[in-house]
């Protein structure tokens, strides 16, 4: 028998963002290097993270020159996504912007608008206060580095177009907001790396099957829009809309990187239910409405448990 490698398409992730923000940076490479460890198997894609302090070398040129031409445009045809992070430091200013943080957003959002691709995702660290460094004479640069950072929140906010940004408290709200943004995003069936994975399945297992006609769906939504509640005013009944209340579903992975079940909370990693659906090809839903569900996998048979 002659040994075959797997065939795996591999697609690209950058980060840009200023030095103050390394654990949130960590955080995304911790995301999609758990991501990997389930998916690869399943549709043979892999997301590879670049930035500057791992996918850049020195040579001679202006070093955010360097660091586009060795990162965004070196892997432009599979760049999927770029991420930027900001806290209270903007960075330096390279010539052309006044930051290399800026400056890749702004080759980031030309791309983007010329090809459709890499798509754009921004988080801002909440500082609702200065805080001021503990040395004197910083602390003019770090208000101008704060404000440099709250002009361009405004930008994305107010520029033409817009970009859709979220705002972070510390790093373990960033986390959860990481974790469930990027859940769903990995999980819409536009994107290639699902389209890609739907052509390559035999036949058979493509076959369309018809769903309930769009009256259906009117219908349900027309019967359970409101979430009617008696019995609190004696005088009038509250309606509230279901659209308000409702809390997305979500599973907790309780593998650790052993493939054993992780004993402890910290261990386990949320994700999106569309990431579990479209992660196993056979799922056992159990728990009470309203619960925290689980999953275990057995490797054995590919089913899981939630």
């Amino acid at each position: 028998m002659t040994l075959k490698p797997t065939n795996i398409a591999e697609y690209h992730v950058f980060i840009a963002s200023p030095k103050d923000m390394d654990r949130e940076r960590q955080a995304v490479r911790d995301f999609f290097r758990e991501y990997n460890r389930n998916t690869v198997r399943a549709l043979g894609v892999r997301f590879e993270v670049i930035d500057w302090e791992n996918y850049s070398t020195i040579g001679v040129g202006c070093p955010q020159e360097l660091i586009t031409r060795q990162t965004l445009e070196r892997y432009q045809k599979s760049l999927a996504l770029v991420i930027g992070l900001l806290g209270q430091t903007f960075g330096c200013p390279t010539g052309t912007h006044e930051s290399g943080t800026e400056e890749e957003f702004q080759w980031a959002l030309d791309a983007h608008q010329a090809h459709g691709f890499p798509e754009i995702k921004w988080f801002f660290r909440r500082v609702d206060q200065f805080i001021a460094p503990p040395e004197p004479e910083r602390i003019q640069t770090a208000l101008e580095q704060w404000e440099k950072v709250r002009r361009f929140q405004r930008r994305l906010r107010e520029g033409e177009p817009p970009v859709y940004y979220k705002e972070f408290d510390d790093s373990r709200s960033f986390l959860d907001i990481l974790q469930k943004d990027l859940s769903l995003w990995l999980s819409d069936p536009a994107h290639p790396w699902l389209t890609q994975r739907d052509r390559q399945l035999p036949t058979q297992h493509r076959a369309e099957v018809p769903g309930p006609p769009s009256e259906y769906y009117k219908n349900l939504f027309q019967d359970f829009r409101w979430l009617d509640i008696a019995g609190i005013d004696t005088d009038r009944a509250f309606r509230i809309p279901l659209s308000e209340l409702y809390v997305r579903l979500r599973v907790i992975s309780e593998e650790n990187h052993e493939g054993e079940v992780a004993q402890s909370m910290s261990e386990r990693t949320p994700i999106a239910i569309e990431e579990a659906l479209n992660r196993y090809a056979r799922l056992v839903i159990v728990g009470d409405p309203g619960e925290v569900l689980s999953n275990v996998v057995d490797e054995s048979s590919g089913s899981v448990t939630l």
